[in-house]
């Protein structure tokens, strides 16, 4: 049932090469050696989890 609802997980991993093509295509602005400096990639229920973080300080 999860696999139905969510997809597979080996499927999933085995787009990421695809989007990190699609990536250099739409975002030309790489460094001298054609790398990328930094990728930040994040997974849905981390983005809906911060809605439920409190904001702390530390002093």
């Amino acid at each position: 049932m999860v696999k139905i609802l969510h997809g597979d997980t080996v499927e999933s991993y085995a787009l990421i090469p695809r989007f990190f093509d699609k990536l250099v295509k739409s975002n030309p602005e790489m460094d001298d050696s054609g790398h990328f400096k930094f990728c930040f990639m994040a997974f849905g229920a981390s983005i809906e989890g911060w809605r439920y973080c409190r904001p702390i300080t530390f002093l």
